[in-house]
């Protein structure tokens, strides 16, 4: 599900969770096209997903995050 533009938050940990839920969604979906060689969602769909430009380090860091919430 898309966010719209007036949903943008400012807030960081608002935005990291986004982000992460953005990835969990891609995570789930497996379609091969939304992912960079190394395995990790591309930055332009995890945009799309959330409605908001994703800056690289956080993608870094909710990528990070959502693969130490899955190990254990």
């Amino acid at each position: 599900v898309e966010k719209s533009e007036k949903e943008v938050p400012t807030d960081p940990n608002e935005r990291l969770k986004a982000i992460h839920d953005a990835m969990t969604d891609i995570v789930v979906r497996n379609v091969r096209e939304e992912f960079s060689a190394n395995g990790m969602p591309h930055q332009k769909t995890v945009s799309k997903i959330v409605g908001f430009p994703v800056l690289v380090p956080e993608r870094d860091l909710a990528w990070a995050s959502l693969n130490a919430s899955t190990k254990g």
